[in-house]
């Protein structure tokens, strides 16, 4: 998917270290409490979401200048799969409407190939009311405190 010099791309295994220093910086700089990074642990687990070819990469001029994160998950009481969001990052002076609308679109897109509901769980945020607007334009809807696709 590209457009306008910007282009999504699976990640790879190579992708690890931009990926550290984004969770670093993401737990760093949110406005919510997190717990200090396991660097080893939140490794092991972005190599199994690379595998699972649920992590995708923002590239403006070969440079990584975002992501989202993916999990493949199950609920405790279905047999159903879904795929559920575990980081979504613009860099600051990459942040609008086209960026962010490439990997959400990007995201859905694995999970519409994979026959699966998706989650967001966006905790952050200083713009709540954009970022509901965004998400309602690319068919998720709030649920409770998260946002659901393909339910």
């Amino acid at each position: 998917m590209k457009q306008n010099n910007y282009k999504v791309i699976v990640a790879t295994k190579e992708h690890i270290p931009t990926f550290q220093k984004f969770v670093k910086e993401m737990t760093e700089g949110a406005d919510v409490i997190f717990p200090p990074i396991n660097l080893m642990k939140a490794t092991k687990y972005g190599l199994r979401m690379i595998k699972d070819g649920t992590v995708l990469c923002l590239l403006k001029d070969k440079e990584i200048i975002g992501a989202v994160c993916g999990s493949i998950g199950y609920w405790w009481f279905a047999d159903q799969e879904f795929l559920t969001e575990m980081g979504f990052w613009i860099a600051k002076e990459h942040r609008n409407i086209e960026t962010a609308s490439l990997l959400l679109k990007a995201f859905k897109n694995i999970a519409d190939k994979r026959g699966m509901a998706c989650m967001l769980n966006t905790l952050d945020g200083k713009e709540i009311p954009a970022r509901d607007k965004l998400f309602a334009e690319h068919d998720f809807r709030r649920v409770g405190l998260k946002y659901g696709y393909g339910f």
